[in-house]
């Protein structure tokens, strides 16, 4: 959760500053130079998220799913704070503050995660596969009786 705001260069929330300083194992993160934030990096962050996901347990992806919706999208619900501001702040004016266009790729990031496919647990294939599955295994019962 912590690399979403770090990625973003997201420094004035909490979970940046715990991440870079410490990065939640006692050892520094230095990005500098790193240049993952903005609109325009956006798929080298996504290809990261989904490289992250793809390596979780089930386990692991409901607990990164809980932290993110409770840490950033519950931010974004407050009064105050930069992910909050991201929400209010029109369009056309986002882009103006470099601390609101950290904090509104922070929300845009978190929806895709939420919604990718990756972060799915308990899923082996498609929908039309698991169908297919069903379809045949209802067709085999019926053959033997």
């Amino acid at each position: 959760v912590g690399a979403v705001f770090v990625f973003n260069d997201c420094k004035a929330h909490p979970l940046y500053i715990a991440e870079a300083s410490a990065g939640g194992n006692g050892m520094g993160i230095d990005f500098e130079g790193a240049f993952l934030d903005g609109a325009d990096r956006y798929h080298k962050r996504r290809e990261i998220y989904e490289m992250m996901i793809t390596n979780m347990s089930d386990e692991q992806k409901l607990e990164v799913t809980v932290r993110l919706v409770k840490e950033v999208l519950g931010g974004a619900l407050e009064t105050s704070g930069d992910l909050a501001a991201a929400c209010k702040v029109p369009p056309s004016t986002r882009l103006v503050n470099k601390r609101i266009e950290s904090a509104t790729n922070v929300l845009t990031d978190t929806l895709d995660i939420l919604t990718s496919p990756e972060i799915k647990v308990g899923r082996v294939g498609t929908d039309d596969d698991q169908d297919d599955d069903v379809a045949s295994t209802n067709g085999s019962k019926a053959d033997q009786r």
